[in-house]
């Protein structure tokens, strides 16, 4: 029923949480480090429509890993105006043939996160994807390990020295208040910083000329930077980035 009046309603939606009223009840069904095992949510189906690809570009994270990007038509979709979706991988892109100028289906997965279901069926690309030989970002040589593309030069590569940062000054890493993953782009661009030390030998006169920090916000930036120092083993280890530990797991050891 809720979902049929869903289009009545004069807000947006995605689903609906059912849970257990008592509260001496849910004390003894507890909860996950994540989930309360008390209350469940229930999804909607997704809005699906569909747009043309205009191009598609491979993006660097953290761990090197190339993620490729579709650039699409502007469509409105479940209240928000999709321009962007990521596709998974290079089988991704095969497995739903899409390619240049296909036309595709879109949703946005839980009503979130733009994702592209398959290109409309006969339909044909003005020109295939390219699977990328070397980083888009620092030209290194790329290699293939299991269904992803890998950037082999993790020691310089730019955008694989900011995701390090920004994951370490992240909220539940070591939790650097106004450090953003705009902030870390930035200091590596600018400032060449190339490891997680650097953060703690920039002083405020390093900041001077650099683009958006005055005064206040570089003292604030410096002063979170120093806070960080102040911080718990759990918190040190997840944020150092060792593959598959993630912040649970950096707590229990």
């Amino acid at each position: 029923k809720a979902e049929q009046t869903r289009p009545e309603l004069d807000f947006l939606i995605d689903g609906m949480v059912i849970k257990v009223r008592d509260f001496a009840t849910r004390s003894a069904l507890g909860a996950t480090d994540r989930f309360p095992r008390w209350a469940i949510a229930f999804k909607f189906a997704a809005e699906e429509t569909t747009t043309i690809v205009r191009d598609i570009t491979w993006e660097v994270g953290r761990t090197g890993k190339l993620t490729p990007r579709a650039h699409l038509d502007a469509v409105e979709l479940a209240g928000a105006t999709i321009r962007h979706a990521t596709l998974n991988n290079w089988d991704d892109i095969q497995r739903k043939k899409v390619g240049i100028g296909s036309r595709v289906f879109i949703r946005r997965s839980n009503d979130v996160i733009p994702e592209i279901l398959a290109a409309v069926e006969g339909d044909i690309p003005e020109r295939q994807a390219e699977k990328p030989t070397v980083c888009p970002a620092c030209g290194a040589h790329v290699e293939q390990r299991g269904a992803h593309i890998f950037c082999t030069n993790s020691l310089s590569c730019a955008p694989q020295i900011a995701g390090r940062l920004a994951h370490y000054a992240s909220r539940d890493a070591m939790d650097i208040d106004t450090f953003s993953e705009k902030t870390a782009a930035l200091l590596v661009e600018e400032m060449q910083l190339k490891s997680i030390p650097d953060l703690y030998d920039m002083t405020a006169e390093d900041f001077a000329g650099l683009p958006g920090f005055k005064e206040k916000k570089t003292g604030n930036l410096i002063a979170a930077i120093e806070n960080s120092k102040d911080c718990s083993l759990g918190a040190f280890v997840f944020a150092i980035g060792i593959p598959n530990v993630g912040s649970k797991t950096a707590r229990d050891l």
